[in-house]
């Protein structure tokens, strides 16, 4: 049976607190935290969501000329580049969206830190369509969609930072 002496004790103790030194501080924050920008509006966010379904309409049409810094005038940076990649993979595929969407209803919901709308976008006047001009079947036609949509102040404006599948209860659904 092994014992334990003092200075054993004594040793592993100056030993955990040397260990205990080697382990990085955190940096200094040297820069300021943001400021929180003013709350977007109902009608910020509406102007804000138009814009950004009619620049995605234009670069839907035309998807091999879309740039981010165009995407970045209305849309948040991780949103921007996820749009920016589904334009590249349309233009490899060599397809393009034709027609009109219109937003047939916007309910806005201003929640502390953030806005959010739940949206419904005909797109009964749109069609997908390949390098010969043939319209492509996308599976069942729809007529709309309904998506959440979340809305900040960047810089002075207000953008787009999330657009997803509108996930809440089917009473709330923008589209019934």
């Amino acid at each position: 049976m092994r014992r334990t002496t003092p200075a054993a004790l004594a040793l592993a103790a100056i030993a955990g607190a040397l260990l205990a030194g080697c382990t990085p501080e955190p940096p200094a924050e040297t820069t300021p935290p943001p400021t929180a920008e003013p709350s977007v509006s109902e009608e910020d966010a509406r102007a804000a969501w138009e814009v950004y379904q009619q620049r995605l309409s234009e670069l839907g049409a035309q998807p091999e000329s879309a740039e981010l810094e165009d995407l970045l005038t209305v849309a948040g940076s991780d949103l921007a580049q996820d749009q920016l990649e589904n334009m590249q993979r349309a233009a490899d595929r060599r397809i393009r969206v034709e027609g009109n969407r219109r937003t047939s209803a916007f309910e806005f919901d201003q929640a502390a830190q953030s806005a959010r709308a739940a949206v419904c976008i005909d797109v009964s006047d749109e069609r997908v369509v390949g390098d010969e001009g043939r319209e492509i079947e996308t599976g069942e036609p729809r007529t709309t969609i309904a998506r959440s949509v979340t809305f900040a102040r960047v810089d002075g404006a207000t953008l787009v930072t999330q657009e997803q599948e509108f996930e809440g209860p089917p009473e709330l659904n923008p589209c019934d």
